[in-house]
């Protein structure tokens, strides 16, 4: 069994895809991030979110 999921969208689909497999799976949801996301709601909402780096997310992902 996995430990983390990586979910690579970002906003309310992000939120949709993390709350699935919560009460199906012992694995944590984890949005990549940049600086630039670190406040939007996918990443707030997640409990724990893989760092990518400093820059703008059209050039981090």
């Amino acid at each position: 069994m996995f430990a983390k999921n990586l979910v690579a969208n970002r906003g309310e689909i992000a939120i949709r895809v993390m709350r699935a497999p919560a009460a199906n799976s012992a694995s944590k949801p984890s949005p990549p991030t940049s600086e630039a996301d670190k406040n939007a709601q996918h990443v707030q909402f997640a409990d724990e979110a893989a760092f990518i780096g400093n820059a703008a997310p059209k050039e981090s992902f």
